[in-house]
């Protein structure tokens, strides 16, 4: 599996959360899109984001376990 660059993500990108990671309020397909980068406590861009749900529920992942989708 080729490494994730947490700079190949930001705001408005729409993502799939890959198939090894489980959270009840995970819609089936999996699709969502970027609504925030998290900033990290010093203040820079972490390799967190919160995705946002067809649910209307948004989680928080971490850039591995998320595919960017065209």
């Amino acid at each position: 599996m080729k490494p994730v660059n947490r700079d190949d993500f930001e705001a408005g990108n729409l993502v799939r959360v890959i198939g090894n990671v489980h959270d009840p309020n995970l819609p089936d397909h999996r699709t969502g899109i970027i609504v925030e980068m998290l900033p990290n406590p010093n203040g820079n861009i972490s390799d967190q984001a919160n995705i946002m749900f067809s649910n209307w529920k948004i989680l928080k992942f971490h850039v591995c376990h998320l595919r960017k989708l065209p």
